[in-house]
């Protein structure tokens, strides 16, 4: 047979729960700029900034010439003034030339004479006179004999003769034995100890003697 109408649309049956959220799209492309607004209005001029620092000098310009020396002015009647200190004094000039030596001045005048001296006859003296000795004993004979009296005889070394002694116990000194009129005689003695007589290693030494007669 033929089909019956369409019967009418039955009541919508309850909505079913949400579905999950999808992912996020990814972002659209960039829409293009838009055209530029209208300028704004010229703001106010700002305040002027602070002066800078100076720059280098430059270089200086040329000396122009010398200008025509002006007239002398009219001269001044000044007094004079006060006399100033004295410098100091200079160095001394180098000591000039001897002058030639002058002609010889006559002879003077003889002085009197001195008194006389004594004579030989009454003193003896030797210098750098070779003495020998005999066991520390020194013995010598004038070449002539003084007159008969008492006399006093100084003798020492000549020079500084090595006599051999040595050591810190040992301090020589001559000593006079005798003194006559026809000779002397002394000796060597340790006058740190016992004044023992000391041989020295030579036979015999220079000495200087002076035998004079005593008042």
């Amino acid at each position: 047979g033929l089909t019956g109408p369409t019967g009418a649309t039955g009541a919508s049956g309850p909505s079913g729960p949400s579905g999950l959220t999808g992912p996020t799209g990814a972002t659209g492309a960039t829409g293009a700029s838009g055209p530029s607004g209208p300028s704004g209005l010229t703001g106010p001029t700002g305040a002027t900034g602070a002066t800078g620092a100076s720059g280098p000098s430059g270089p200086s310009g040329l000396t122009g010439p010398t200008g025509t020396t002006g007239p002398s002015g009219p001269t001044g009647v000044g007094t004079t003034g006060a006399t100033g200190p004295s410098g100091p004094s200079g160095l001394t000039g180098a000591t000039g030339a001897t002058g030639p030596t002058g002609t010889t001045g006559a002879t003077g005048p003889t002085g009197t004479t001195g008194a006389t001296g004594p004579t030989f006859s009454t003193y003896r003296v030797g210098y750098n006179v070779t003495i020998s000795h005999t066991a520390g004993v020194f013995s010598y004979t004038y070449g002539s004999p003084l007159a008969a009296g008492n006399y006093s005889t100084y003798v020492n070394f000549h020079g500084l003769p090595n006599t051999g002694f040595s050591g810190n116990a040992v301090m020589p000194m001559l000593i006079m034995l005798t003194s006559t009129n026809t000779g002397f005689t002394f000796e060597i003695a340790n006058v740190a100890g016992t004044g023992a007589v000391l041989t020295p290693s030579a036979a015999s030494y220079p000495f200087d003697y002076i035998t004079m007669p005593v008042n």
